[in-house]
């Protein structure tokens, strides 16, 4: 009760025009405000991920996203959640703001990166299983091979034999049940290899071939566009 009595008692200053929309900037500093108050990281970014699925990234910089995600934990939730919330169209736009939300974050949060594009790609997965759509589950699956996520989401690709026509990616599934059971034994989790997993995913293991700007390209990444461990 205190916590919110001195959000209620210090009111932020949103000016003449506090009838308007927020835009992204002041949403953030809003944010920042809220969080000095004494609201907690977690929820702050679970607003942030509501304004991203109403308005896309102009419901929030990406840059301020990233600098909150901080640990671990938040890039479990809402981490993951926000990843599949920008690439919820599945095109290279979304890809994109993904590599820009990845390379603005610290380094050291490239490991949990991994894990919240993975968990997306799995989602995409059992989604396509579930609709007969094994095309998007082949893509998904290749995309997951490319990169390094931890090994607890090795129940959820074994799951993925379960399904009706899962037949037709069984291969795939068994590479990644195979990757996953070693994941965490050396591997360097690289926002390069995010990029590549996330050119499959949208253009297509054969159509990647057409060389086509992978989303880091764009994103102002100076790096090569294909690497990964």
């Amino acid at each position: 009760m205190r916590r919110k009595t001195k959000v209620d008692r210090h009111r932020w200053p949103v000016g003449r025009h506090s009838d308007r929309p927020l835009d992204g900037g002041r949403a953030a500093d809003l944010f920042d405000w809220l969080e000095g108050a004494g609201r907690s990281r977690h929820h702050l970014l679970g607003l942030a991920l509501e304004r991203l699925r109403r308005r896309g990234p102009s419901g929030v910089p990406l840059d301020w996203v990233a600098k909150k995600l901080d640990s671990k934990a938040l890039w479990d939730d809402p981490g993951a959640k926000i990843i599949s919330a920008l690439l919820d169209g599945r095109n290279m736009e979304g890809a994109r703001h993904v590599i820009q939300l990845c390379l603005a974050g610290p380094r050291q949060m490239t490991s949990a990166m991994h894990t919240a594009v993975g968990v997306t790609l799995l989602a995409a997965a059992e989604d396509g299983l579930l609709r007969g759509d094994a095309r998007t589950a082949h893509r998904a699956l290749t995309a997951l091979a490319h990169l390094s996520p931890a090994s607890r989401l090795r129940d959820r690709v074994r799951e993925l034999r379960k399904p009706p026509g899962a037949d037709a990616v069984m291969a795939l599934i068994d590479v990644n049940d195979a990757l996953l059971r070693r994941s965490g034994s050396g591997e360097v989790a690289t926002v390069d290899a995010i990029d590549a997993a996330l050119t499959v995913f949208v253009l297509g293991d054969e159509e990647s071939g057409e060389q086509s700007p992978g989303p880091s390209e764009r994103a102002e990444d100076s790096r090569p566009g294909r690497g990964g461990p």
